[in-house]
Formats: C-alpha cells, structure tokens, sequence
C-alpha cells in the first residue's frame, strides 16, 4: 500500500510511521520539515499546511493517485473550514484546484 501521512512526527504519527513500514507499506510524510528527518526509505514533502501555495508546491502533479490512503495526523484542526482545507480535499482528490486568495 501507498500511505500519505500528513505530519507524522508526533508520537501518534511516528507509531503510524513505524506500524507502516513494519507492514512493508510505501511511506511518504508531509509536513513542515521542522522535525528530525525520516528514514532513508520515506519521502519527506515539506509544506505548511495552511498555505495552499506550499501545498501546491509539494503535492504537485503527484496528487490524487499517488497514495491509496492518506492519513492525518498533523496536529492542525482544519476540521472547522482552515483556510487551506477545502483545497487540501481537492488536489489529494486528484481534482485541479486554483490559488485562491
């Protein structure tokens, strides 16, 4: 299996991190780039996850398909409609989403 992990640095996302490869998963990380780096065997996206420009950045075209699960264990409540949420939903859909200030 393909994940995405949005953060995965915390103590929740690291037991993920760790169950996945276990699993013998493909793992890549988003996040901020602020922690220690991941394993040699796991990409690492940095970007903010409440600027959709970083977002953009670091998903790019890879998006959508990429993963066959995408977990989110960040630590941001985008929950409540942050900024960067419904834009988030979208180019992890796999849909072409514009900048929108």
């Amino acid at each position: 299996m393909r994940a995405l992990i949005l953060g995965g640095t915390s103590f929740v996302g690291g037991r993920l991190l760790e169950h996945l490869q276990r699993r013998g998963d493909a793992v890549t990380l988003l996040n901020r780039g602020r922690s220690s780096a991941p394993p040699d065997d796991v990409e690492l996206l940095v970007a903010d996850r409440k600027d959709v420009r970083s977002l953009r950045a670091a998903l790019g075209d890879s998006a959508g398909p990429a993963w066959d699960v995408v977990f989110d264990v960040s630590g941001f409540v985008m929950a409540a409609g942050g900024p960067a949420f419904p834009e988030l939903l979208a180019m992890l859909d796999g849909q072409d989403v514009a900048y929108r200030d």
